[in-house]
């Protein structure tokens, strides 16, 4: 049986796809190509997406576009 994971590790994991991409403090990806690299098929990336969101650590200062703030770049 598969273990479902928390809103924060979905969290932890989408900010880990960030920092492997390259991106730094203040840069980001279209949401739409986080969900890719995340797995379209693996549930969790909203709750996961929503918890990073209100910890601080991605912002979306346009819609579907995630941008890695410092905090979320010193958790991953």
């Amino acid at each position: 049986m598969a273990t479902q994971q928390t809103a924060e590790g979905v969290a932890r994991e989408l900010i880990g796809i960030l920092v492997e991409a390259g991106r730094q403090p203040g840069s980001g990806m279209p949401a739409q190509s986080l969900r890719t690299k995340f797995g379209f098929e693996r549930p969790g990336f909203e709750a996961g997406y929503q918890f990073a969101k209100s910890a601080g650590w991605i912002t979306e200062p346009r819609t579907d576009f995630a941008v890695l703030t410092q905090l979320g770049f010193d958790e991953a």
